[in-house]
């Protein structure tokens, strides 16, 4: 005769569900993601760069322009993640690629180059999919956010005296 089965409070009460595993395969990844939490240090490669003896002044110009419009970029695009709590240190390389990528996107198309928007802007697309920048992969980043009570703790919460009332 085969045993019976183990009712699920029981279950629940060992924490020996099926589901434990799964959640606690997520929970170690958001556990993970949450640890290297913050903003990344901006990239070198946005440094203003000293013109060469022998390089042509309008091609430093011109690399100098695209240098500052990644770093406005970098800029705006940190602030509005940190705001929303989604960034990791990590996120440097993706974020940086996603920086350059709009600047010579912009670039390409203030020359008219109608080619080269079209290639940066699939670039820029993957990039920004990769770094989370739009709201379908958003989604699949772990918000932080503080941890819920139990039922214990609100039951412990709810019959502890208020600060201004004696114990009797």
């Amino acid at each position: 005769m085969a045993r019976p089965r183990t009712p699920i409070a029981i279950k629940a009460a060992r924490g020996d569900t099926r589901q434990r595993g799964a959640l606690q395969h997520a929970e170690s990844i958001a556990a993970a993601f949450m640890a290297t939490r913050g903003a990344p240090p901006e990239p070198e490669d946005f440094e203003p760069q000293k013109r060469g003896e022998d390089e042509d002044v309008a091609a430093w110009k011109a690399r100098e322009r695209i240098r500052a419009r990644a770093r406005k970029h970098w800029d705006y695009l940190m602030g509005a993640l940190d705001r929303d709590g989604l960034l990791a240190v990590s996120d440097q390389g993706i974020l940086a690629t996603c920086c350059w990528c709009y600047s010579l996107l912009t670039e390409a198309a203030l020359r008219g180059d109608i080619k080269g928007v079209a290639a940066l802007q699939a670039a820029y697309n993957t990039s920004s999919n990769l770094a989370g920048l739009n709201e379908s992969a958003r989604a699949k980043i772990p918000k932080q956010n503080t941890p819920q009570m139990t039922e214990q703790e609100m039951a412990l919460a709810a019959g502890l005296p208020d600060e201004d009332q004696p114990i009797q």
